[in-house]
């Protein structure tokens, strides 16, 4: 099975019909952090603070408490896949990619929103400070979902009550399982298309690397063996974040203060999909392993787009010009 978590979601962090649980009342003062396009809407209290704009669904309690909640969902090769084997290999993954990662308790039988799940502790630690995680993985048919709850060693306790009225009220949408097409009338030559029909946009990579259909984005990864992958995200604009260069400067300012991050470059004049463009390159330290990594953003009126190439310092140059020709082969429907 290939890895669980890649680094890029890992740092971002710091679809026959199937059932749909029945509806639930949600509480007052609770609003959804779930992006457009999940399985899943994942209800935080008021009181926290909406991280959209990181791509991932998921909500943090304060500015600089590094307290976070998460939910992601991946698909499975078939619904044959058994669910503790699922965490079995999550578990193995977490132990080959981040130092200091230990599990703190056992792999426990539970449920989310109904459906069968499975919930562990461990912790990590991020740039020498020791993190607390709890991890709830439920199978929805072919799909994982996985929840998480986060915060210093200190801080864990005192926000769990809220994590916890977060689990109660996580509530599983109804979604299809989309019939991947790899390649079709629009897919130039030599190219593969890592999107599919749901999306307002169509996504190009090299026919040497692999569609990744499994994934709840559109993403590819360069072979098994190596950590490079390029992903494509989407959210709608906020108030506050209403372009790509809005969006950047939102994430350099938090991980700038809170991990490491080194820019190396910021160029405002690209283009990607007929669209003014923001490409950035930043190196950054998650689990004592150094990423490199490239982003380009644009947006229109309501949607702003990012894609993301990710890869170690000894692989990231082989591929750059790969990623140069999904830029410049990526467009709009």
């Amino acid at each position: 099975m290939k890895r669980i978590l890649t680094a890029l979601l890992v740092l971002l962090l710091l679809v026959s019909a199937v059932a749909c649980s029945a509806e639930k009342e949600i509480p007052d003062g609770y609003f959804s952090v779930s992006l457009s396009d999940e399985i899943f809407d994942l209800y935080v209290p008021g009181t926290w603070q909406n991280n959209s704009s990181s791509s991932i669904s998921s909500a943090i309690y304060s500015q600089g408490s590094a307290v976070y909640v998460s939910a992601y969902s991946q698909k499975a090769e078939t619904t044959k896949i058994v669910l503790a084997d699922y965490v079995d290999a999550m578990i193995e993954s977490y132990e080959e990619q981040f130092s200091d990662f230990e599990v703190t308790s056992e792999v426990k039988d539970t449920t989310l929103d109904s459906f069968a799940a499975q919930t562990f502790d461990y912790k990590m630690k991020v740039n020498d400070k020791t993190m607390l995680l709890r991890n709830i993985v439920a199978k929805n048919e072919n799909m994982f979902t996985t929840l998480t709850y986060c915060a210093p060693e200190a801080d864990f306790e005192t926000h769990l009550a809220d994590f916890e009225s977060m689990v109660l009220y996580f509530t599983f949408r109804e979604f299809e399982v989309e019939t991947f097409v790899l390649e079709d009338e629009h897919t130039p030559d030599g190219f593969l298309m890592a999107s599919g029909d749901k999306y307002e946009f169509r996504f190009f990579v090299p026919d040497t690397w692999k569609v990744d259909m499994y994934s709840a984005i559109p993403r590819a990864y360069y072979s098994d063996i190596e950590l490079s992958n390029v992903s494509l995200t989407s959210f709608a604009v906020t108030d506050t974040i209403k372009t790509g260069k809005d969006y950047w400067n939102s994430f350099k300012t938090i991980y700038e203060r809170d991990y490491v991050l080194s820019v190396i470059s910021e160029v405002e004049n690209g283009k990607m999909g007929g669209r003014d463009a923001l490409a950035v390159e930043y190196t950054t330290v998650v689990g004592g392993y150094q990423y490199c990594i490239k982003q380009v953003f644009i947006n229109t009126s309501s949607m702003i787009y990012v894609l993301t190439y990710t890869s170690d310092e000894a692989s990231y140059a082989l591929h750059l010009d790969d990623v140069t020709a999904m830029i410049e082969n990526f467009e709009f429907k």
